[in-house]
């Protein structure tokens, strides 16, 4: 399998494709990897009691220390 990266600045938006004699086990799960990592976006975990909340880093508003604990602070109320 090779691998290229070409770049061109003239794109507006990145692409990405996948050249293959044929769809095999192995092109679905590149395009599954790749499909993942554009469509997710980086997590935090934060603790409240024993519950667990996963925040998109992009949706904190900014962190809060008070008395030994960090609070993450969001728009919305949850």
């Amino acid at each position: 399998m090779k691998i290229h990266i070409e770049l061109n600045e003239n794109l507006t938006e990145d692409e990405l494709i996948i050249r293959c004699r044929s769809i095999s086990s192995k092109i679905l799960e590149i395009q599954k990897t790749a499909s993942d990592i554009i469509n997710s976006s980086q997590k935090l975990i934060f603790y409240k009691g024993n519950t667990e909340y996963y925040l998109a880093v992009d949706d904190i508003l900014f962190f809060e220390t008070e008395g030994g604990q960090i609070n993450a602070h969001t728009r919305r109320a949850d």
